[in-house]
């Protein structure tokens, strides 16, 4: 019988109030779990704040706090910094110099606040993105407050402390919003996002900073005449740059996972997109560690009803390698994804579960994605969409508005819902060597790397069934009870509440 390690689970946990919480974020941390920010209404200290919520490698909450003042705060970014604390990017109507303003706080590793400060104007400011460098923090996201148009990308370097070194932004007379940034090889920075192009089409646009600030180009990318938007943009070899997003399916009507290829010098290579049957998009994609990337982002094409969790492995040539759904019948909106030690994260919001009017769901698979009885297989389609870019011009400097303060926390005592029974994982991550069995609601799952004549018995030794198992996942229902089972070699004790 095959022996499990209890190094790690998988799980599907909703956290939340009364009242209203959406998951936004979400990033691996150096224990093995997995850091959360989002987005709760009602229980800090003002009307929305931020919530941040640190997972232990087995899913349990080791602490949740909340970062605001008495407006309204969003997140749009967390990572894990190299002190082994947490920086988080977003928005805040607390303070600053205009109606939101762009917000940047430093946490320790055990929640406590090290530094915060906003940066603005006028008008309105907010963050998505945020990576560590070698001497502070690069940040992007819009800024409504100067520019060419309604609102344009924002891209601010910062110091350790969170001091403003430099500010840039970028865009035309319409409107603007970046959603990644990354550092390139070079030292400079690209920065992804969306532009508008009439009313009713958006192109993806990425923009290429050196290291000081200084304007390289800028491409507007085009999968034909309707909407796209790039949501991230990850350096790869060859200098090129590997963006994610999605784009509108001319054929069919639907949004789809989009990902496709540009250089350094922003030459556009190839492209891919992948979905089908009804709307998918991608908010969010990391690296998969192997040359290949995780998409992940919410479809309705696929999955138990509405908006499910939707995300996907494919390799560096495009292939996609694997899919998966979780989701309630209700709807269910996955967002951002992260690759842990030994699984994937993912969190968004769900209305399917939980004590409130929309809670914050965080959900962790294997490192294939496989979560048995909880997530479900999706074969999207793929297509090559034509593709076209075109050189933009524009930008400027911008020193907005800066000053630390002083965010009010507090720590929530919530209980979590399991949204599926949670599993031990595997200390082998990948397909098992022989056959396993999982309780599940209601059922037994036994996960098989062959094809084998099963029999499982009840205590008293009567059999209580029987069949020729296949490769990958086969559901056995029974009634409550203790089970003995036996599959080839394989002999194992199963428990069915």
């Amino acid at each position: 019988m095959m022996i499990f390690s209890l190094l790690s689970a998988l799980y599907a946990r909703a956290f939340g109030s009364s009242n209203y919480e959406a998951g936004l974020t979400i990033a691996p941390t150096s224990d093995g779990g997995f850091i959360v920010a989002g987005q709760t209404y009602g229980v800090g200290a003002g009307d929305y704040d931020i919530v941040v919520i640190k997972m232990s490698p087995v899913g349990t909450a080791q602490w949740i706090r909340t970062y605001g003042g008495p407006g309204w705060e969003a997140p749009g970014a967390i990572i894990t910094t190299t002190d082994g604390g947490y920086a988080v990017a977003g928005g805040t109507g607390s303070w600053g110099a205009g109606s939101y303003d762009a917000l940047v706080f430093k946490l320790n590793s055990d929640g406590s606040v090290a530094w915060a400060r906003v940066f603005g104007g006028s008008s309105y400011e907010m963050l998505y993105d945020i990576i560590q460098v070698s001497d502070g923090y690069a940040v992007c996201g819009y800024t409504s407050s100067i520019g060419s148009g309604e609102s344009d990308f924002l891209l601010l370097k910062l110091g350790t402390n969170g001091a403003l070194s430099w500010g840039r932004v970028f865009g035309s007379i319409y409107d603007e919003t970046s959603f990644g940034v990354a550092q390139t090889p070079d030292g400079g920075y690209a920065v992804v996002g969306e532009t508008e192009v009439s009313g009713t089409d958006w192109d993806a646009l990425a923009v290429k900073y050196t290291s000081t600030g200084t304007f390289g180009w800028a491409r507007r990318i085009s999968a034909g005449t309707m909407p796209e938007r790039a949501c991230e943009v990850i350096p790869v070899a060859g200098d090129s740059l590997a963006i994610g997003g999605f784009t509108l399916n001319s054929g069919t009507g639907y949004y789809m996972f989009w990902f496709f290829k540009m250089s350094g010098t922003g030459s556009l290579g190839w492209g891919r997109a992948y979905g089908g049957g009804n709307t998918t998009y991608c908010y969010d994609m990391v690296s998969s560690g192997d040359g290949g990337f995780l998409l992940g982002g919410e479809t309705r094409a696929s999955g138990a009803g509405g908006f499910d969790y939707g995300f996907m492995k494919i390799n560096s040539a495009g292939t996609l390698q694997w899919a998966r759904t979780w989701g309630t019948t209700s709807a269910d909106d996955g967002y951002h994804i992260a690759l842990g030690t030994d699984g994937i994260g993912m969190t968004g919001w769900t209305y399917g579960i939980g004590p409130g009017g929309g809670d914050i769901l965080i959900l962790k698979t294997d490192l294939n994605g496989n979560y048995p009885a909880c997530v479900q297989s999706w074969s999207p389609s793929t297509i090559s969409p034509t593709m076209s870019s075109a050189s933009q011009t524009g930008g400027s400097s911008w020193t907005p508005t800066n000053s630390a303060v002083s965010l009010t926390t507090t720590s929530p005592n919530w209980t979590p819902t399991d949204a599926c029974v949670p599993v031990e994982a595997s200390e082998e991550q990948t397909r098992p060597q022989g056959i396993i069995c999982v309780s599940g609601a209601k059922k037994l799952i036994f996960i098989s790397d062959r094809e084998a004549e099963l029999r499982v018995y009840s205590v008293d030794g009567s059999l209580a069934f029987s069949k020729r198992i296949r490769h990958g996942e086969n559901d056995v229902q029974l009634a409550p009870g203790v089970y003995i089972w036996k599959a080839g070699p394989w002999v194992g004790r199963a428990i069915l509440r």
